[in-house]
């Protein structure tokens, strides 16, 4: 009866305090209600039990007067509703989180925008990307401002899911609300991935300086060299490089044959055969394409002695050449011949 009679007279603190003294006493919290007004109960009642409840973090039993409203189809005003609703989330129980924002908008309370948050907050925990929209949506509707932690799990989310699309969309969205707050270094790196998977350079390169460059792992290194490589990017592909030695990652074989490769191909002798003495102090064979792309860049300088010398080096190193190479050797051959007659 005490516990009721703070209650209808609003007064909070003693509502807190009288319940804390039944439990002590063994009474629990069960409370009859008996006596008092229907009107001064949902009005002041159950509101500020299920205030002092939230406030005592006893989920429990703001779930119980939560559910005694319900049954009772008390409309709650907007500060209890988004009370309860950022206990539940701080819980982690989605289902009456969830039940109390639908309560809410079917009696037409506009909850507050620290609910839409913690709504959000409790969506990104289970990796719930469509609820979390629907949250965010209802709270624009509702002309809510969101705060940055839930545009960063909207980010998180769709970076994880390797939605490059809309990661972007909210990364902006985090920016533009605070542009000091870093995103998650891990979300970046998935992007990072995802970009690679889908070839995309320059995407890759522009979430992983994103992510304070954080290290990613070593087959995403690896592929990426190779990508940078075949989109004919020296300077991109050299700079992967580098980055995974810093980072430790020991480099698979292909890194070195795409190094040679794009470096011959750019006609960039020095640095093809920079890699090449690379490898072989890594223990790593240079493959025949890259041999032959080796060859064919040392042939079109038209220095025979070149040519000679990196014949006699991968055939030392067991390397084998394809018929193109060997016909450029053969064409410089010819032409130093016809030159000296």
């Amino acid at each position: 009866m005490l516990v009721e009679t703070a209650a209808y007279f609003g007064y909070t603190a003693g509502v807190k305090w009288w319940l804390l003294q039944a439990v002590n006493a063994g009474f629990g919290y069960s409370l009859t209600l008996s006596g008092l007004s229907s009107r001064h109960v949902q009005r002041v009642v159950l509101p500020n039990m299920i205030l002092v409840a939230c406030d005592m973090n006893d989920i429990a039993l703001a779930k119980y007067w939560f559910s005694q409203a319900s049954k009772m189809r008390m409309k709650m005003n907007r500060q209890v509703s988004s009370a309860f609703i950022r206990s539940c989330a701080k819980a982690g129980d989605t289902e009456f989180a969830n039940k109390c924002a639908e309560y809410s908008a079917k009696h037409n309370v506009t909850l507050e925008m620290s609910a839409f948050d913690a709504l959000i907050s409790l969506a990104g925990k289970e990796k719930d990307i469509v609820a979390a929209v629907n949250w965010l949506e209802k709270a624009k509707q509702k002309r809510n401002t969101l705060n940055v932690n839930s545009f960063n799990v909207l980010f998180e989310l769709a970076a994880h899911k390797g939605d490059i699309v809309n990661a972007e969309r909210w990364y902006a969205e985090v920016q533009a609300a605070s542009p000091d707050v870093t995103v998650s270094p891990s979300a970046c790196a998935s992007l990072v991935q995802v970009a690679t998977e889908n070839r995309q350079l320059h995407a890759a390169e522009v979430w992983y300086k994103r992510s304070d460059e954080t290290q990613l792992d070593s087959s995403t290194y690896g592929a990426l060299v190779d990508l940078a490589a075949a989109q004919g990017e020296q300077a991109a592909a050299e700079q992967w490089f580098a980055r995974a030695s810093d980072a430790g990652v020991q480099h698979p074989a292909s890194n070195y044959n795409s190094l040679v490769l794009i470096s011959a191909a750019n006609g960039d002798l020095n640095a093809a055969e920079l890699w090449f003495f690379q490898a072989m102090e890594a223990g790593i064979q240079i493959n025949a394409t890259a041999s032959s792309a080796l060859m064919e860049a040392a042939a079109r300088t038209g220095d025979l002695a070149a040519v000679q010398y990196w014949h006699a080096q991968m055939s030392k190193a067991g390397g084998e050449f394809e018929q193109v190479a060997l016909k450029s050797i053969l064409d410089i051959h010819v032409s130093s011949n016809i030159h000296s007659i």
